[in-house]
């Protein structure tokens, strides 16, 4: 079948492939062939039962998302995901098309299915050969090699914790006792120029707030400190927030007493049937306190103690309690690290930690979503900081693979950005001097 579709015009797309890149994308090729043989494909739990046997599909019953969204990477190699559109969005999109919670009836994408069919039959059949790629450098370097920490609050005293890797091996990521983070490229051979900066500690934060609290600006406080105006304007709408709206204190233990003995008295004294919602109605400030302070106390309680009826109160299951808001936290910090860059919204936050879309604007859910989520702004700088950090092979070679890459649209980017994005973007210059080294 595909024999016909060669001609002598053909010209070479996929440039700098290794020999299983080929092997992965031929075999794409050949299950497309047989589908179109066969005449259709497989069915949802058929793709479930794959997945499950190639190891991707965690004892609970949840996709390894981020597994194989890596897995895929290093599979079929960086050029051609990006060249066939193969990113982290369309995987997600497919398994819920997949396991029927989409509600759409056909899938925009439909490459994913043979993607991901390669991908799992090659982990099945070869379990001990499919190794992550692994670049050719040393992984030991010591720390004496890291350039001393440009931190504008660093003390002699500081020094660096352990080198981290990101999980396709591309990078590296260090943080100082100061509060500094770096992040430099894991092939460059000048550590000291391919080390950025990529977050700030509370030694900084702590600075920059007594800076503004004395009247200096946000520019100046900035300045004095060595941040970005676009971070000092994050940390200023976090002030400004925390300001606004502050922490409750927790409520004492004799309080916590008093709350559980009136509950308790509420409960009992309610009619058998259906107690739980009616000594909610009458008194429902104290079961919000106590879901909020006492949670364990309350459930166990209410479950001993429901009558005849179980009425579950709306609203309840999905308090915002510390365990998790922790669950946000992880799921911010695991976007973080996500490569490339997504743009960490309220949505997608909700969809890592696996919470339903309906909690991100109720509440005190909404305050903590905010906390977490970044805007369009800071998320395109974030983007391009991590295209800048790329080696040159890697590096888009236009405006369109740039936008392509990091999901962002030209036009909606401001001067400065697209002064910055010109210099992320590979020039002619390098290209034909890597050309002529291949």
């Amino acid at each position: 079948m595909l024999a016909p579709l060669i001609h002598k015009s053909d010209v070479t797309v996929l440039e700098d492939l290794n020999s299983a890149e080929e092997r992965a994308i031929k075999s794409v090729a050949i299950n497309s062939a047989r589908q179109q043989g066969d005449g259709g494909g497989r069915e949802g739990k058929q793709y479930f039962r794959l997945l499950n046997d190639a190891g991707l599909i965690a004892p609970n019953g949840y996709l390894r998302m981020t597994e194989l969204v890596t897995e895929c990477r290093a599979f079929f190699g960086q050029s051609y995901c990006h060249s066939s559109g193969l990113d982290e969005q369309k995987i997600f999109d497919w398994w819920r098309f997949v396991n029927g919670s989409s509600k759409t009836r056909s899938l925009h994408h439909p490459f994913v299915f043979l993607a991901v069919q390669s991908l799992a039959e090659f982990r099945i059949l070869s379990p001990d050969t499919h190794v992550p790629v692994i670049p050719k450098h040393r992984l030991d370097v010591p720390r004496s090699l890291l350039p001393k920490c440009k931190g504008a609050l660093h003390r002699d005293s500081d020094s660096y914790g352990a080198i981290r890797w990101s999980k396709d091996m591309s990078r590296r990521f260090v943080s100082c006792s100061c509060g500094m983070r770096y992040m430099f490229v894991a092939d460059s051979g000048d550590i000291d120029a391919s080390m950025v900066p990529s977050g700030y500690g509370e030694r900084y934060k702590q600075r920059f707030d007594k800076l503004l609290a004395t009247g200096c600006s946000t520019a100046d406080a900035a300045r004095e400190i060595g941040i970005s105006t676009t971070t000092a304007v994050e940390w200023e709408r976090e002030r400004t927030r925390r300001d606004v709206c502050p922490t409750k204190k927790h409520t004492s233990h004799i309080d916590i007493e008093a709350l559980r003995r009136c509950w308790g008295e509420l409960v009992l004294a309610a009619p058998p049937q259906g107690r739980i919602s009616a000594a909610f109605r009458e008194r429902p400030a104290i079961y919000r306190k106590l879901i909020k302070y006492d949670h364990d106390w309350l459930i166990n309680f209410n479950r001993r103690n429901r009558g005849l009826h179980t009425t579950w109160i709306y609203g309840s299951k999905y308090e915002l309690t510390e365990a998790r808001k922790q669950t946000v936290q992880q799921a911010y910090d695991e976007l973080m690290h996500v490569e490339p860059p997504v743009h960490i919204t309220r949505t997608a936050i909700a969809r890592q930690a696996r919470l339903p879309l309906s909690v991100r604007d109720k509440g005190s859910w909404s305050e903590a979503f905010s906390n977490f989520s970044e805007t369009y702004s800071a998320y395109v700088d974030r983007s391009l900081s991590w295209v800048c950090a790329l080696a040159e092979p890697l590096r888009p070679r236009n405006r369109h693979e740039l936008a392509r890459l990091i999901h962002v649209n030209w036009s909606s980017l401001n001067d400065r950005q697209k002064l910055r994005a010109q210099n992320c973007i590979l020039s002619e210059k390098s290209r034909r001097r890597m050309k002529l080294a291949g």
